[in-house]
């Protein structure tokens, strides 16, 4: 049994009030609620209201949107690897080492260690934050609405954070002196930079798609 259009609507409506964020999970309830509905009006032989009753009993909208963003994010590190693979097996491997020598080419420049590791730093948290806000400009497509989206981001964030604290734990510092040791961290650092940025794109032309059409 096919659900009417006001029907849908008041699932939907159902569906925002439980603070559900993204429009991806919005789309997923909204879909799983109304086929729950129609098998308890055909089969069960239900009216409208004791099926949805039923149905929203039986599900828990904000732990399907914690599963729905764990599950995002864990995609998103298998992405990653997916990208490095194909980044060393292409032209692209090109970008690796032109991060390589420019983090290379600073740290034997006549700029103090100290402070170039500084502001090395400061740039890649930089690198994730500003993006990030600055989606929340992009009012049409509304990119931070989507969970991939965000599991994009904050699988970067995760990245940045745990290799900037490997830089500062003291279980290294005997390697630090070391010639090639900043120049290959900070070229791995910006390596995840680089490849998340490159699957974000590739997110935001889905999602951009996705609003074009719906």
């Amino acid at each position: 049994m096919k659900l009417a259009h006001y029907q849908i609507e008041h699932i939907t409506a159902y569906v925002k009030d439980q603070n559900i964020w993204y429009y991806d999970v919005q789309h997923e309830l909204v879909d799983h609620i109304a086929s729950s509905v129609e098998d308890g009006m055909s089969k069960e032989n239900l009216t409208f209201t004791k099926a949805f009753t039923q149905s929203i009993e039986a599900i828990n909208c904000k732990t399907i949107q914690r599963k729905r963003m764990r599950a995002s994010t864990s995609a998103v590190h298998r992405e990653l690897l997916k990208e490095l693979v194909a980044t060393a097996t292409s032209i692209r491997i090109l970008a690796l080492g032109a991060i390589f020598l420019a983090c290379y080419l600073m740290f034997y420049s006549a700029l103090p260690t100290e402070s170039l590791v500084k502001s090395l730093k400061t740039l890649s948290i930089s690198a994730v934050i500003i993006p990030l806000l600055l989606s929340l400009f992009d009012r049409k497509n509304r990119p931070y609405n989507y969970t991939t989206f965000i599991s994009i981001f904050n699988g970067l964030f995760f990245y940045v954070i745990i290799l900037n604290g490997i830089e500062m734990h003291g279980a290294i510092d005997s390697i630090k002196p070391q010639s090639l040791f900043y120049p290959v961290f900070f070229t791995i650092l910006f390596t995840c930079i680089y490849l998340s940025y490159s699957i974000a794109f590739k997110q935001y032309q889905k999602i951009k798609k996705h609003v074009a059409y719906r």
